[in-house]
């Protein structure tokens, strides 16, 4: 009775600490996009409640993107700046996704194939494994969308790894105790 205390404790505290972790990822990642006249790709990784990402176009124009997690709120965003495509505006709408507005030079608002934008974020009320992120291309500001494609935000695989290491040392933990 004791050995079978102590490994169901175990696992109920390891589900705990992955339930808890923090450590999380988006699968698949980089995200592809595309519908024959403009392709390209979002690499994203989550920190905590704040999702950054990086969209890189291999064909055609981008001229905005939206972002969007279903059933969270943005909390603030904006851009971290960088060497190359620069976000010249950021809006947060009021059913919860985020515009952001690309612009290359004066004349140019968008990114061209082989370009990619500065990193931008948006930090939500929370994140958790299992939310899903939508992510919608715009190839012109004023015409609707091209593309929209979804990727998950899972735990990483090392917290998986250390969550199933902890229930295998306790259940041998408890086996040795007889």
């Amino acid at each position: 009775m004791r050995r079978l205390t102590t490994v169901l404790f175990g696992v109920l505290l390891s589900v705990g600490f992955a339930v808890g972790a923090s450590a999380l990822s988006v699968d698949p990642n980089p995200v592809n996009f595309g519908n024959g006249q403009t392709e390209g790709s979002v690499d994203m990784s989550v920190s905590g409640s704040t999702l950054t990402m990086t969209v890189a176009v291999t064909k055609g124009k981008l001229s905005r993107s939206r972002v969007s997690v279903a059933g969270r709120t943005p909390m603030a965003a904006g851009t971290l700046g960088g060497p190359d495509v620069n976000i010249r505006r950021v809006i947060i709408r009021s059913n919860g996704s985020v515009d952001f507005y690309f612009k290359s030079s004066f004349f140019h608002r968008h990114i061209h194939a082989g370009q990619q934008s500065d990193p931008h974020f948006v930090t939500y009320d929370a994140l958790a494994a299992g939310d899903v992120i939508t992510f919608t291309g715009f190839r012109h500001n004023i015409f609707g969308s091209f593309a929209s494609v979804q990727a998950t935000i899972v735990p990483e695989p090392s917290t998986a790894v250390l969550v199933g290491l902890g229930i295998a040392g306790l259940a041998i933990a408890g086996r040795r105790r007889e």
